[in-house]
């Protein structure tokens, strides 16, 4: 019989660094959008465009720094793929069970690595639930399977990671 084993998701200080920098640009922008507006249109133009204004200033900041954000808080508390020794696959993200599937349904697992997003990708033998993800990674995702053929996708994840998974299957 196999041995459990745990793999976690492991990030490259460069997509960190690129989320950083990307961030604070953006940030940058809407903080200097809601200054510039602040300071330089009048009153009257304000009345009419502060809403939109505002709320546009608030979405480059949050759209700059929320991936940053996500990113440092799966570093404190990586998602996990398991292997138990019942042979039994599951995957942890934050801390929770998402998807659970045996072993046995996994033809083949490999490493990819497409447009500053890496992970493990697994071909499958059989029907195999999908875990809930954003709209945002569904269309992300979409783009992805058409040019590497998979059928489940765990981001994050190193190729050592894929080497450790690929030695019990």
């Amino acid at each position: 019989m196999k041995d459990s084993i745990t793999i976690r998701t492991s990030i490259k200080p460069e997509l960190k660094r690129f989320l950083l920098i990307r961030g604070s640009l953006l940030a940058l922008i809407g903080v200097g959008l809601l200054l510039y507006s602040g300071v330089s249109i009048e009153v009257e133009t304000l009345s009419h465009w502060g809403l939109a204004i505002f709320l546009t200033s608030i979405l480059l900041i949050a759209w700059g720094l929320v991936p940053y954000r996500q990113i440092t808080k799966m570093e404190e508390n990586p998602n996990k793929i398991v292997i138990t020794d019942d042979e039994m696959l599951h995957y942890h993200r934050h801390g929770k069970d998402v998807l659970t599937f045996p072993l046995s349904a996994i033809k083949e697992a490999h490493y990819i690595e497409d447009m500053g997003v890496y992970g493990i990708t697994l071909t499958v033998k059989e029907k195999v639930p999908n875990p809930a993800i954003s709209v945002i990674m569904q269309m992300f995702l979409f783009a992805l399977k058409r040019r590497h053929k998979f059928d489940r996708f765990f981001p994050f994840f190193s190729e050592r990671g894929t080497k450790q998974l690929k030695e019990l299957l």
